[in-house]
């Protein structure tokens, strides 16, 4: 998984090639609802590095989410 923290309380996901965006986004959904964390933003990202941006209200949970693991949903 690239985990990028691009500002203190920003990181950017990849998303993995064979899970589609709907998939992904789920996935997401599903740890960060386990886990009781609630984002502030987020936003597809296509191009150069097909992913996600995801804005915390928090640098503790922003740095949680580098335990994020990508599964099939």
């Amino acid at each position: 998984m690239a985990f990028l923290p691009i500002a203190p309380n920003t990181v950017f996901v990849a998303k993995p090639f064979e899970i589609s965006y709907a998939d992904a986004m789920g996935g997401l959904r599903v740890w960060l609802d386990h886990q009781k964390i609630q984002t502030a933003g987020f936003r597809i990202v296509t191009g150069s590095g097909n992913g996600f941006e995801i804005i915390f209200s928090n640098e503790r949970d922003a740095l949680a989410f580098g335990g994020f693991e990508w599964f099939r949903y």
